[in-house]
């Protein structure tokens, strides 16, 4: 035999909301009668559980939050009030100090004076200080180069008077080698004759050990004083040993062929012939001088001719 039954589960959290569980249950004839439960009776508890351990859980939390804020509020009354106090008393302060604030204002205003005076000659003693050790290194600098520049002067001094004494041994024993090589020239070579009528020039190298070099030197001849020839002579001329050179002009050397007399390339003398004139030149006076390829004066002569009274 069965029958059906229902049963309906009231939560107590929800009053106001029924689950209505509906069942069959077919009565079997046992011995002894067991009762079985649904699984969804099951299930239903088990939430039921849980939402009591949560709601457990979250009255747990609110309490915890209450009691934080209660501490809160605490510590912001307890911070008021001693806002509060330190206010009164910065306030009673104020009311204090402004009674000497007059004698406090000009005693820090003398004591601020005071203080950048002292500031501004402690800044004067160091300008200072460091002024005179400024103008100490400059001058000791200017020393060392006033010494430096008195010993340059000495040394420059003493090396000029060195070079000068060189120089003049020097120029001493140029002017004596001068000199002898001078008298060694006069000794050497002279004009030894002068036609009066103007044939040749006659040269003559007196030393009997050197030859002389007269290439490219020069015979000038000055008659009366007005009328002045030259004659350079040519390169390779040299005057042997006690030898003569004979310039003739063109009138004398005709006149030395003619007489036979001109015997070119003949030992012991030397024949030019200066085809620029055509003589020498005639007059009282005479001056022939022989210069060298510097124009330094080598040898001179002079020939006058005395001027024979008329006796008519």
């Amino acid at each position: 035999m069965s029958s059906d039954s229902r049963i309906v589960i009231m939560d107590e959290n929800k009053k106001n909301e029924n689950i209505v569980a509906t069942y069959h249950r077919r009565d079997v004839q046992f011995d002894s009668a067991p009762s079985y439960t649904s699984s969804l009776v099951v299930h239903l508890r088990q939430l039921q559980q849980d939402f009591q351990t949560q709601h457990q859980h979250e009255k747990h939390a609110l309490n915890e939050l209450n009691e934080r804020l209660r501490h809160f509020i605490d510590r912001v009354q307890h911070l008021e009030a001693q806002n509060a106090k330190y206010i009164t008393q910065i306030v009673n302060f104020r009311r204090a100090r402004s009674d000497s604030s007059g004698a406090d204002i000009e005693w820090n205003e003398r004591y601020l004076h005071l203080q950048s005076d002292l500031i501004a000659a402690s800044h004067g003693s160091i300008d200072c200080g460091l002024e005179i050790e400024m103008y100490q290194l400059q001058t000791a600098i200017y020393q060392q180069l006033i010494g430096l520049e008195q010993e340059w002067k000495d040394d420059r001094r003493s090396k000029l008077e060195q070079e000068l004494n060189q120089s003049s041994l020097t120029l001493n024993s140029v002017r004596a080698s001068n000199s002898e090589l001078g008298r060694e020239v006069e000794s050497l070579y002279a004009a030894r004759e002068c036609p009066p009528d103007g044939a040749y020039i006659s040269l003559l190298n007196h030393s009997s050990e050197k030859t002389v070099d007269i290439s490219r030197w020069v015979l000038k001849r000055r008659v009366d004083g007005r009328t002045e020839l030259r004659y350079s002579l040519p390169d390779g001329i040299r005057l042997q040993p006690a030898s003569e050179l004979r310039i003739y002009s063109q009138q004398g050397a005709a006149v030395a062929k003619s007489l036979k007399s001109f015997r070119t390339g003949t030992s012991g003398r030397q024949e030019l012939v200066n085809n620029e004139v055509v003589s020498w030149g005639v007059g009282n006076s005479t001056e022939t001088f022989l210069l060298n390829q510097h124009g330094e004066e080598k040898a001179i002569f002079l020939q006058s001719i005395a001027a024979t009274p008329d006796n008519s």
